[in-house]
């Protein structure tokens, strides 16, 4: 999460591909694999690297398909945050965090807006809050 808020894409994925080497490996993704899996997609997305990020969501869509409307939704937040509309992905991400509260990757990116807003202490707070 760390290299994530401050936006080292490279090592974030670094870390992110080494615990989920590192994960327990089952038949069944298991709720850290699936939480490993979505982050991974969050920062190969900034990578600007979409196909990995697909390949993730229909193995995910695959074993757990109650996720899916979840990772589309985190989808239309990243396009609002490319065409730098903060405060519609602010208010997205607040209602998106209502119904999935457990969301590591709302977290980051609602960390991530205010970050930009210059609300570093609002973000900060997020993160913390919410580590794993």
């Amino acid at each position: 999460q760390l290299y994530a808020f401050e936006e080292d894409w490279i090592n974030a994925e670094k870390s992110l591909s080494l615990a989920l080497s590192r994960s327990k490996k089952t038949d069944v993704l298991t709720s850290d694999r699936i939480a490993i899996l979505r982050n991974l997609t969050t920062v190969l997305l900034h990578l600007n690297r979409p196909y990995e990020p697909s390949v993730y969501d229909q193995l995910i869509a695959q074993q757990r398909p109650d996720f899916l409307p979840e990772q589309a939704r985190i989808g239309q937040v990243m396009d609002l945050l490319t065409e730098q509309r903060d405060e519609e992905a602010k208010i997205f991400l607040q209602d998106l965090l209502q119904e999935f509260r457990e969301d590591m990757s709302a977290f980051e990116l609602l960390a991530q807006v205010h970050a930009q807003r210059g609300e570093l202490t609002t973000a900060a707070r997020i993160l913390s809050a919410n580590a794993p």
